[in-house]
C-alpha cells in the first residue's frame, strides 16, 4: 500500500501546483481551487457500498464481490496508464497483499487487496487497452473483482465523504 501512496504522492506534486489536464479542467470547470477538484476527481458513480483506501483503491460490494479499482484521483496523479498487471482468477488474497500492479508514464506502483478474498475476475480489456484506467478509473476502468471473505474488513476503509476529506488533507 505504501508503494501506491508514495508513487501517487510524487505524481501529485503538478497536481499541487494546479496542473489538471485538459479532461479534467473540461469536466471540472466549476471548482476553481485544487480541493475542491480532488475532492470531485473520486465522485464519479459512487454507490452506498463503495470503500476508498488510503493508497487510493476503490472497493465496491455487492453481493459479497468486491470490484477493485483506482481511484479518479489516483489516475490523475498516475497520469498516462500504460500497463496494468492482473491477478489470476481463483487466486487467494489477503487484506492489503499486493495482487498486480499499475504502470503509467510517470511511475509504477503495485496494487494491493483491500480485504481477504478469492479473485473471481479480472478486467481483461485493461490488457488491450490500459488507458482505460484514465478515461473511466471508477467505473469500466475496474481492475479485479474479489469474492469477500470477511466483509467486516470492510469497517477498516473510508466513506466516499472520508476520502474527500483524506485528499483535501494530504494537499494541505
Amino acid at each position: 500500500m505504501a508503494a501506491l501512496r508514495l508513487a501517487v504522492t510524487a505524481a501529485l506534486r503538478p497536481l499541487r501546483a494546479g496542473a489538471l489536464n485538459t479532461a479534467a479542467r473540461s469536466v471540472l470547470p466549476a471548482a476553481t481551487n485544487l480541493a475542491a477538484r480532488a475532492n470531485l476527481l473520486h465522485t464519479s458513480s459512487l454507490s452506498l457500498d463503495r470503500y476508498f483506501t488510503e493508497s487510493h483503491e476503490w472497493v465496491d460490494i455487492q453481493d459479497g464481490t468486491a470490484t477493485i479499482g483506482i481511484t479518479n484521483y489516483a489516475q490523475e496523479a498516475l497520469g498516462d496508464i500504460v500497463y496494468v498487471d492482473l491477478p489470476e482468477v481463483d487466486t487467494e488474497l489477503a487484506a492489503e497483499e499486493e495482487f498486480g500492479s499499475i504502470e503509467s508514464v510517470k511511475a509504477a506502483s503495485e496494487l494491493y487487496a483491500p480485504v481477504d478474498g478469492v479473485v473471481t475476475d479480472v478486467n481483461n480489456e485493461l490488457s488491450d487497452n490500459p488507458g482505460l484506467v484514465n478515461e473511466s478509473a471508477e467505473d469500466n476502468g475496474w481492475i479485479i473483482k474479489l469474492k469477500v471473505a470477511s466483509p467486516d474488513q470492510l469497517d477498516a476503509l473510508m466513506s466516499a465523504e472520508q476520502y474527500g476529506e483524506f485528499i483535501k488533507a494530504a494537499l494541505k
